[in-house]
């Protein structure tokens, strides 16, 4: 219907459950040794594989089906599990090539009587230890990532108008080949009616969307009967 191949792993069923207090992905876990600045190994239970098995004879005049073939890898860009990006930049020596970083924060005056912004001051810190340039996006901003075009569709520009942290929120619509899918961050229902009554309808028409707060406590049904996805992520 969709005109994608989709992979079923059933076999994916059988992976250990690993223990409450143990990790695969730590240093000297087994696979992983003890130092490393980024380490790839292959997947235990991969979906695909370089010597795939014959599929079922389920094909029909419905849908077709192909043997498996890929390679899946496990890659961990970092030994320290704690790696947010604001810890790295303060507990790593390694050069992060980063020209430019695109963000929009909320003042601290503002984020200190709703949050604890010590996160954000930190965050800010080391990238100006590290002089890393900053730009605040906005709404209506465009650029070309990787030869993805990405959009900005909503950024807040007077913050005494958002009353929590998770209304001010991102919106971005990622332009692919033959998709359209659009992200919502943790946008809520102050932000998504903000939204419509700024910008309206016209640019949330997409073929994917990250259903905004994880899929919980965001937007309501109504905003993605406007978005009209065919599919849902969350």
């Amino acid at each position: 219907m969709t005109k994608d191949w989709v992979m079923i792993a059933s076999h994916r069923q059988n992976r250990p459950q690993m223990p409450k207090d143990w990790c695969p992905f730590c240093p000297g876990s087994g696979k992983v040794p003890d130092n490393y600045d980024v380490y790839k190994y292959d997947n235990d239970f991969p979906a695909l594989s370089l010597t795939p098995p014959t599929p079922d004879d389920v094909a029909n005049d419905f849908f077709r089906v192909a043997p498996a073939y890929g390679k899946c890898e496990v890659v961990l860009y970092s030994p320290d599990h704690h790696g947010a990006l604001t810890y790295l930049l303060e507990h790593t020596d390694v050069s992060l090539d980063i020209g430019c970083l695109w963000l929009n924060f909320p003042p601290n005056e503002w984020l200190a009587q709703r949050e604890d912004n010590t996160t954000n001051e930190l965050f800010l810190e080391q990238l100006r230890r590290r002089n890393i340039r900053t730009r605040t996006v906005l709404a209506g901003d465009s650029f070309l990532c990787g030869g993805v075009g990405v959009k900005v569709l909503s950024a807040p520009e007077d913050y005494r108008d958002y009353p929590n942290i998770n209304s001010t929120s991102l919106i971005l619509k990622l332009r692919f080949p033959c998709r359209e899918v659009l992200f919502l961050g943790d946008f809520d229902v102050f932000a998504q009616e903000e939204y419509l009554k700024k910008h309206g309808t016209e640019e949330l028409a997409c073929d994917v969307v990250q259903m905004a707060h994880h899929g919980q406590g965001g937007v309501d049904r109504a905003f993605y009967e406007l978005i009209k996805p065919k599919y849902c992520l969350y």
